[in-house]
């Protein structure tokens, strides 16, 4: 449940103040033995985040979050920032590019600050910080234990890689 909430703050933190968006985090309430297929939209203010499940009840407001370790609002996303770059992946990338570690706020803000579109996950930032989250992920794929992730990650790698270059 701590890294449920954790994942909600760092979201939340990161996003514009008072702008409601859907984030790729899946809700965790069951359902007769089954998982809730909602995303939970996220809806941050100065001192508050209120969240909520896209399909059922659960909802609920995280305070006393700010200068804590979950805190990512000096690397927040600024709406009008000219320069972003605009990346798609599917969720099954998202979930496996959420687990890499990056070592810097702002890959780690470009990750966190990720949108549900309804069919796949929008992530955007500045070009540098797509190239560090690029060396992140090459890092990850280059020290993965199996095959099946590192080519996983190889392909975000590639497609981070192209959206780089390409802009």
């Amino acid at each position: 449940m701590a890294e449920y909430i954790r994942s909600i703050i760092i979201a939340g933190s990161v996003r514009p103040v008072d702008v409601e968006f859907t984030s790729p985090i899946q809700c965790r309430k069951r359902h007769h033995n089954r998982r809730c297929k909602g995303k939970i939209r996220i809806t941050p203010e100065h001192d508050v985040i209120r969240y909520s499940c896209t399909s059922c009840e659960v909802s609920g407001t995280i305070s006393g979050w700010r200068g804590g370790d979950s805190d990512l609002s000096e690397f927040a996303v600024v709406s009008k920032a000219t320069g972003r770059l605009v990346f798609h992946i599917s969720e099954d990338e998202y979930k496996v590019l959420r687990k890499v570690l990056t070592f810097t706020g702002e890959a780690d803000a470009i990750v966190a600050g990720a949108v549900w579109t309804g069919s796949d996950v929008l992530l955007t930032g500045q070009r540098e910080d797509f190239d560090e989250l690029m060396g992140s992920v090459a890092f990850d794929a280059n020290h993965s234990e199996t095959s099946k992730r590192r080519m996983v990650m190889d392909s975000i790698c590639e497609k981070i890689e192209r959206l780089v270059v390409e802009g």
